[in-house]
């Protein structure tokens, strides 16, 4: 299965503000299932890294 986010809610997930979200997204990665972030989420979130992206490609990459 895949998981699929969209920006504000992926944001808030990794900015520990909506647990509800966060635990679910979690769950599912414990369980294996892929996380799919479609590349215009993925340009959204550039701004909250700063422009740096190399943290936001590490952590896609933790969950391969």
């Amino acid at each position: 299965m895949r998981v699929c986010v969209d920006t504000s809610i992926l944001i808030d997930i990794l900015k520990d503000e909506f647990r509800k979200y966060q635990e679910k997204l979690y769950d599912a990665l414990r369980k294996g299932e892929n996380l799919v972030a479609p590349v215009v989420v993925y340009a959204e979130l550039i701004p909250q890294f700063h422009g740096d992206a190399k943290p936001l490609q590490q952590s896609s990459e933790s969950t391969r």
